[in-house]
């Protein structure tokens, strides 16, 4: 059975594959492993992303013009990918395929961490120089930095010298540093952001299964059939949106009606007989 994830990226490439300006990308994303034929590696590509601020199509498009760039192709069963809700899944299952001299293709030092903030600089050093020491070889294609810190491709002369060891080293501490600083901000400003909306009296989180009887359903369906939107009606009774449309939906079927005040009624009238 193909990975849901997979069977996205499928859809993904067959559609920018139609464009003209996406219409090599299945010469660049592919079911021949190309890469190891002819350099005796793997190539791995591991995507990462947020669902809420980014979409897996740009991860996709930027490799894309990364590989396109560096004449070189990935097989698409090389690719692996997690979103930040099922963080490092696939990470970890790509990790044991993973040999000497093999490479790592990512879209930023970030992949690497583990999602825990306050170990974040620590975890993607960690990470950083356990590839090195075993001879596994991170390609970066986002940034310019990022660049200068990736490994050399098979066919690209470049001398590991201890100079250049050195700068990487510099460059790779500067970034995650930077990124550990940003990240750290943002967490800091969400935390008091919570606290202020607590002070306030807001509810913080997502609605809970409690919320979810019968009673509060009338409420919210009440407070929608009197005025309010879908989205002002659950967030006022903390009821699970998506389960109140999924439920409103149901009764529609049931009672044979399309109109809400009417199901209302039917239900009222329900919760007096109980």
């Amino acid at each position: 059975m193909i990975e849901k994830y997979k069977q996205e990226i499928i859809n993904i490439i067959d559609l920018f594959s139609e464009c003209e300006e996406y219409k090599d990308i299945k010469e660049y994303i592919k079911t021949d492993n190309d890469f190891y034929n002819n350099y005796n590696c793997q190539l791995y590509w591991y995507l990462e992303y947020n669902k809420k601020k980014q979409k897996l199509k740009q991860h996709i498009i930027e490799g894309y013009k990364w590989l396109k760039k560096k004449k070189i192709s990935v097989c698409f069963d090389n690719i692996y990918c997690d979103t930040c809700t099922k963080k490092y899944k696939e990470y970890n299952r790509m990790k044991e395929n993973l040999k000497q001299n093999d490479y790592i293709l990512i879209s930023n030092l970030n992949c690497l961490g583990d999602g825990n903030i306050n170990l974040f600089y620590e975890n993607i050093t960690k990470e950083w120089y356990f590839y090195r020491y075993k001879g596994i070889k991170v390609l970066i294609y986002g940034g310019e930095l990022n660049e200068i810190i990736s490994a050399a491709l098979p066919f690209e002369n470049t001398t590991v010298s201890l100079n250049h060891l050195y700068i990487q080293d510099l460059i790779l501490i500067n970034i995650i540093y930077k990124d550990a600083l940003r990240l750290l901000e943002i967490s800091n400003t969400t935390k008091a952001g919570i606290k202020i909306s607590r002070i306030q009296g807001k509810r913080i989180g997502r609605p809970t299964k409690e919320n979810s009887t019968l009673e509060n359903f009338i409420n919210v369906l009440e407070s929608h059939v009197n005025g309010l939107s879908i989205v002002k009606a659950t967030n006022k009774y903390f009821y699970p949106r998506g389960s109140f449309t999924y439920i409103l939906n149901n009764y529609k079927k049931e009672f044979n009606t399309e109109d809400k005040r009417e199901i209302l009624n039917i239900l009222k009238g329900r919760k007096k007989d109980t």
